[in-house]
């Protein structure tokens, strides 16, 4: 019941979400060979874009304004669904996954995990 419940206010926030933030609206961010188009939600290599989630964007978002810094894990499930449940903060694992997979054409991009701490965004 208590995922169920979970869920059910998840698909609430996606529906209420707005922008991911006013400041980044419009701006574009190089990560490595790729740009980051925030208000698009778009990943554009050598011309070819590739289409993040809603979610996967927000994960983005901040770890991009964290380049090369750690970012706690409880800051991104605060800041992306607003608490730091045990489903959310399983979400965020697969978010991760997706975002690596996404930058597997660049090798010189990491997103590291330190464990009991966060995540480290390492972009050249």
């Amino acid at each position: 019941m208590k995922e169920l419940i979970a869920r059910i206010n998840n698909q609430f926030n996606i529906l209420q979400a707005g922008p991911l933030d006013k400041n980044t609206k419009n701006e574009s961010v190089e990560l490595g060979q790729f740009t980051f188009v925030q208000d698009k939600y778009e990943l554009v290599l050598n011309g070819k874009i590739k289409k993040p989630s809603f979610r996967e964007s927000q994960v983005l978002t901040i770890l991009a304004a964290h380049c090369n810094q750690t970012v706690s894990r409880k800051t991104i499930l605060m800041s992306v669904w607003g608490d730091d449940s045990f489903y959310n903060s399983r979400s965020l694992d697969v978010y991760i996954r997706k975002l690596r997979s996404h930058f597997s054409a660049d090798p010189r991009i990491e997103i590291i995990t330190l464990k009991g701490q966060g995540y480290h965004f390492l972009v050249p």
